[in-house]
């Protein structure tokens, strides 16, 4: 009957309702679980200096005295700037080359070419540690040990090789035909590569560029090697500079470790659109 259809149908809306929210919660349950080391520290970030140690995750009187604190008593603003720096100059340098390279190996098809190409991919299995001492040595040579510059070097170099495979499996696809029909209306090879082809492969470039910009603003291990001055730390070293022999400044070095991580997060956020275009195209594209 019609009032058995409508109260049937009402199971039905009831039942979906209880199931989605039963599976909201759960995501909100996991993500919260995923990220209670971040929410502790933020949390102990907002304690005061002699409450860092309590249990509590969140304090009753939050405050912000430990980050004014790190701001105006430490050298925690050389450490963020020497880290943006290092991070930007690597990701505009990578992004360049990565985009000039990826376009050659993906126009031309000769052996030379194809033999770079897989030899990417085989630079991408070489263990990064292996590289420490030689490049210790090479920079100390040169006198770069001890400056940002071989952070900058070497956080581009360690970055290029994925970067131009993936920025080639863009280029790969985009027909030749636009560039003929390009350079019938004048338009000059540089011209029709920085007009036509670049804006197409605009996913491919933002991934990269955010590729390169986490790991260079997440490194250690090069940045210890490298660096021994502390006005030229980055972030993950300059952190260190908050651990003392016997004793830890828990509220400065949390307030720290929260105004650090807050960067990437903005960055990811904000492009998280051109990311997602560029992994999935990346994946099935070339």
């Amino acid at each position: 009957t019609k009032k058995h259809k409508e109260a049937y149908e009402m199971n039905g809306k009831a039942r979906r309702a209880i199931g989605k929210t039963a599976t909201y919660v759960t995501l909100v349950i996991i993500i919260l679980l995923l990220n209670l080391p971040f929410l502790s520290m933020l949390g102990t970030a907002l304690k005061p200096s002699k409450d860092a140690m309590t249990v509590e995750l969140f304090p009753s009187n939050p405050t912000f005295e430990n980050f004014v604190n790190i701001f105006t008593n430490t050298n925690f603003p050389r450490y963020l700037l020497n880290s943006f720096i290092v991070a930007i100059v690597a990701m505009v340098l990578c992004t360049v080359f990565a985009a000039t390279a990826g376009y050659v190996i993906a126009r031309k098809s000769t052996f030379f070419f194809r033999s770079y190409g897989v030899t990417l991919l085989l630079l991408q299995m070489f263990p990064t540690i292996l590289l420490l001492l030689p490049l210790f040595l090479i920079f100390k040579n040169l006198g770069l040990v001890n400056t940002i510059y071989a952070l900058i070097i070497t956080y581009t170099a360690m970055n290029l090789p994925f970067s131009i495979w993936l920025v080639r499996s863009f280029f790969a696809t985009i027909p030749t035909d636009l560039e003929e029909a390009a350079r019938i209306d004048g338009c000059s090879q540089f011209k029709t590569f920085y007009k036509i082809i670049l804006p197409l492969a605009l996913p491919g470039l933002a991934t990269v560029a955010i590729f390169t910009f986490v790991n260079s603003w997440n490194d250690y291990l090069m940045a210890s090697l490298f660096l021994r001055s502390d006005d030229i730390y980055t972030l993950t070293v300059g952190l260190h500079s908050f651990i003392n022999q016997h004793s830890f400044q828990w509220s400065n070095l949390m307030s720290a470790s929260t105004v650090s991580v807050l960067p990437t997060v903005l960055f990811l956020v904000i492009a998280q659109k051109y990311l997602i275009q560029g992994l999935s195209a990346g994946a099935t594209k070339g």
